[in-house]
């Protein structure tokens, strides 16, 4: 009996059929990695296992034979081979040097560097969407849905698709996706409206303050932070004027970095706190290049803005579980079952 209604409740609970005398006596938490998931010995589909590589931490490959037993049709290929590398480098060179025939995914950069007249590019959809994700606990401004309204006013989605993607995307409203279960097109949609998003954010309370005035609020909120730090310190007693005028240099130079001369204008509200938004996202060319676009869309209308780019194995680890980001631009794959609750 569920607490709350919960539609992919049945589909989670789906699973194959499995010999009881081959995985009844595995722990369940083992069963994905155990040799005799990995190393099947029975299959009712056209392959089976054949053999596998693998070093101390990772499979480096794994072969597949056509099984003569299967009941249908035969495969036309005897035998496959799945190859695994550590980045998109590596595949890329195992591609280059054809010791591999094919690979799921190259970034775009990697994809133009090694492309010849030998290598196809197959363009796929897949049921996968990328967007900004507020938390509005670690940043309350949030909270405020015209404020969350304005930042995607803000955004020209199809320069970003244009110049992230190479025009290898399309622009969605809804994270149901076309195609799938439950999709509406008639929504309500965003557009791209820079000044209506700049009148939004004037409407609700963020004053617009010209670069010195941001200088000098943004210089006395990390002073105070800092003295409090440097009191601390065993030589303050005695070295307090050279460590605070030392202090006092590096703030600048920390808040002048931040800055960027082609933003002509920031933003505060009534008690003096800045508009400043961070930005996590994946560290890959087509994420890093997303997020440097938003940044700076966002720019156009006042925002300081800050990116920091995680590699991607380490997000669902270091940022996802302990919800530890403003805005999180990411991406959710979706399942037979298109409904987004398990990933919020």
């Amino acid at each position: 009996i569920l607490k709350d209604a919960f539609a992919p409740f049945l589909s989670s609970l789906t699973a194959g059929i499995i010999p009881e005398h081959v995985f009844g006596e595995i722990p369940a938490n083992n069963l994905r990695l155990a040799k005799e998931n990995l190393q099947p010995k029975a299959t009712s589909g056209q392959w089976q296992f054949s053999k596998m590589i693998k070093n101390e931490t990772s499979i480096q490959s794994y072969v597949l034979e056509a099984s003569k037993s299967y009941y249908g049709a035969k495969p036309y290929i005897n035998v496959l081979n799945f190859k695994f590398y550590q980045d998109y480098s590596q595949a890329a060179d195992a591609i280059h040097s054809k010791d591999a025939m094919g690979v799921a995914f190259l970034p775009q950069d990697l994809a133009e560097k090694y492309s010849s007249k030998n290598l196809v590019n197959h363009p796929m959809k897949i049921p996968q969407y990328t967007a900004l994700f507020f938390n509005q606990t670690n940043q309350t401004i949030f909270k405020d849905l015209k404020v969350r309204q304005a930042l995607a006013k803000a955004i020209d989605k199809q320069k970003i698709i244009s110049e992230a993607l190479k025009g290898q995307g399309e622009a969605v409203d809804s994270p149901i996706l076309a195609g799938s279960l439950g999709y509406y097109p008639d929504i309500a949609k965003i557009g791209f409206d820079l000044d209506a998003a700049n009148k939004t954010l004037d409407d609700q309370g963020w004053t617009r303050i010209e670069p010195q005035e941001y200088f000098k609020i943004r210089r006395e909120e990390l002073l105070k932070t800092k003295k409090e730090e440097i009191k601390n310190l065993p030589d303050y007693a005695t070295n307090s004027s050279t460590m605070i005028a030392e202090m006092e240099k590096q703030v600048d130079d920390s808040v002048r970095s931040e800055m960027r001369a082609e933003q002509t204008f920031y933003r505060k509200d009534k008690k003096n706190n800045l508009l400043i938004l961070a930005i996590t996202t994946a560290d890959t060319p087509e994420y890093r290049r997303a997020a440097e676009l938003v940044g700076a869309m966002w720019q156009a209308a006042g925002i300081q803005i800050s990116i920091a780019t995680v590699a991607s194995r380490q997000i669902n680890r270091e940022i996802l579980k302990s919800r530890s980001y403003e805005v999180l631009l990411y991406w959710e794959i979706l399942g037979e079952d298109p409904d987004p609750f398990a990933f919020w």
